[in-house]
């Protein structure tokens, strides 16, 4: 119970910073993070749909304040955890639904996340993190190396991958918008001349990766519906690592 209450208390203490106090955590309060841990249902481990706190606080580049306040609306109910992971221990084991935080965060905050972490990336677009990192070395993804305590990580400026989904598709995300299997897609794309920037047959990505121009002029010749604009950062279409 104490190291439960020790971990849930270095979690949480800039929320006391925050006040000017920051060692002026009530007693009751902690009990009542507490009893909301013991309450949750154990969950299975974080995959493309959920995210652990743990993971939020230590790789996804929000603000001290930020974090104040999406604790502060977990405390107070607003925010409502997808259960708890088994081996975590304190706030940090709690897990999220990554599309409560899009909402949480689209109406908290004005100004967006400026940078992403690998991981970060990987999760919310349902791909492996060696994907991420195959896209960063063919230079689809420019990411830039950061010091993020004594380790250097590297970090994707949130327009560059804004930039990123709105000249690239995932071939996994076209086979699904045509409602067809990935190798039927790649088969297809291929006798039409389309060919992938990324992909195992390229660089070794475990990704077919195409331009959307070409993948939108290739369904017009052949008139299927062209796709609509597949968001890669939190509104994908699937969390598979199939490639296609």
């Amino acid at each position: 119970m104490l190291t439960s209450l020790q971990a849930t208390t270095d979690a949480i203490e800039e929320i006391a910073t925050l006040t000017g106090c920051p060692w002026a955590i009530p007693v009751n309060w902690m009990e009542r993070w507490e009893t909301l841990i013991r309450n949750q249902v154990q969950a299975e481990p974080e995959d493309s749909r959920t995210v652990a706190l743990g993971h939020l606080l230590r790789y996804w580049p929000w603000t001290n304040e930020q974090i104040g306040l999406l604790l502060v609306d977990i405390w107070n109910g607003e925010m409502v955890p997808a259960g708890v992971l088994k081996s975590g221990k304190g706030v940090n084991a709690l897990v999220l639904h990554l599309d409560q935080l899009d909402h949480w965060f689209s109406g908290k905050q004005r100004v967006p996340c400026a940078e992403l972490t690998i991981p970060d990336i990987a999760l919310r677009i349902g791909v492996k993190q060696e994907v991420v990192y195959a896209l960063v070395r063919s230079g689809l993804l420019q990411a830039t190396l950061r010091k993020v305590g004594r380790r250097a990580e590297q970090r994707v400026k949130a327009v560059i991958l804004e930039e990123f989904e709105r000249r690239y598709i995932l071939g996994r995300d076209v086979a699904q918008l045509l409602g067809r299997s990935p190798r039927a897609v790649a088969e297809f794309l291929s006798a039409d001349g389309v060919r992938p920037v990324a992909g195992p047959g390229v660089d070794n990505c475990r990704q077919n990766v195409f331009q959307r121009d070409a993948i939108d002029k290739c369904l017009r010749r052949n008139g299927l519906e062209v796709p609509a604009q597949t968001c890669l950062h939190h509104g994908r279409i699937g969390s598979g690592d199939h490639t296609a």
